[in-house]
């Protein structure tokens, strides 16, 4: 589940994130169009749309999320994803067209990456086989945690949504530019205690402590591009590695009838981590009827779980590498925030003294 005031923290986290992900690792190939294989076998049409995206060999995080499904009973659908090992072997060379150039091997994160856009093309595509336009789908990856209040979050977003939504993301671990936000617009206090809310919320991933939703909509913003972009100061003077927007697809809404347009805006594009591609080309203007048009939500509907860390595109030791960069960036951190409350009790104490 983020903000304006919290945005420089935030940008820090994400850059991390970001960094121990590799984006710049991954190659990326042309597209062609798609007929996804079919899977109606393994959806079943439930009057609330939720499912989760999860690999043959992902048992643990299966297991995890099926068993939150369980507890809230919740009508959660999985859709087997694309395993990187089967676009390495060309089982879906069909789908995608690659440069000349490149090799038959790619790359572990090029395939990886092409995995994960075919596995959310063909999961929309099914969806919009097998139902009406007037339905509306979560699609989640398997590593959130789901909240006890999740069908009343839920609820409560589709009525904050502007008009003409075509995506609404409710899951990000990426950045976010106060000059997207378009609604709701507060006042310098209202904005404050909403943030002091959200952040709540961040920490409360389960929805322990509910806060009042039907009075308070959460920030939305337009998701466009730049992608990246070098992080302000005084963080480019030690943050080798550039900020990320909107990054993640950990859950997002989308309408049955707004996924043809949305594949079509995926298909114009070459694969790239399908975050990045879920980005509109232009922001700061309203959008058109019949644009491609998403959003994102702060605080988040959906939280990620601690296997998020756990990437899918990077190898066992590229991930142990950027754990350890996450662990000396958070141990700085608290070393900051600690000094800072030593100096800050001293002058607090230290103006009091007799003289």
């Amino acid at each position: 589940m983020r903000a304006v005031a919290y945005l420089n923290l935030l940008n820090l986290v994400a850059g991390v994130r970001d960094a121990y992900k590799a984006r710049n690792d991954a190659d990326d190939v042309g597209v062609t169009a798609l007929d996804p294989p079919d899977q109606s076998q393994h959806l079943s049409k439930e009057p609330v749309l939720l499912y989760y995206i999860n690999t043959v060999d992902n048992v643990a995080r299966r297991a995890q999320i099926e068993q939150q499904a369980k507890q809230l009973d919740l009508p959660l659908q999985r859709f087997r994803a694309v395993d990187t090992q089967d676009v390495a072997a060309g089982t879906y060379a069909r789908y995608i067209t690659v440069d000349p150039s490149e090799s038959i091997s790619r790359t572990y994160q090029a395939n990886a990456t092409v995995a994960c856009f075919l596995s959310h093309v063909f999961l929309m595509t099914e969806i919009a086989r097998n139902f009406s336009d007037d339905r509306i789908a979560l699609i989640m990856e398997d590593d959130v945690v789901l909240p006890r209040d999740l069908l009343a979050r839920l609820d409560h977003l589709l009525g904050c949504a502007p008009d003409g939504w075509t995506l609404l993301k409710g899951s990000s671990w990426g950045a976010m530019r106060s000059s997207d936000l378009v609604r709701p617009h507060r006042n310098s206090w209202q904005e404050l205690v909403f943030q002091v809310k959200a952040l709540i919320s961040l920490m409360d991933v389960q929805a322990w402590i509910t806060w009042d939703h039907p009075r308070q909509c959460p920030n939305i913003y337009r998701m466009h591009e730049p992608f990246t972009e070098a992080p302000p100061l005084p963080r480019s003077l030690i943050q080798s590695y550039p900020d990320y927007y909107y990054a993640g697809t950990g859950a997002y809404l989308i309408k049955v009838s707004s996924i043809p347009q949305v594949l079509r805006h995926l298909r114009s594009r070459r694969i790239k981590d399908i975050d990045q591609m879920m980005l509109s080309f232009r922001g700061g203007r309203p959008c058109t009827a019949g644009e491609y048009c998403p959003y994102q939500v702060w605080p988040y509907v959906v939280a990620l779980s601690w296997r998020h860390w756990i990437s899918s595109l990077l190898p066992a030791d590229q991930v142990k590498k950027r754990v350890g960069e996450l662990f000396i960036m958070a141990s700085a951190l608290l070393s900051l925030a600690i000094l800072s409350v030593v100096l800050l009790l001293r002058r607090i104490f230290g103006s009091h003294k007799v003289r």
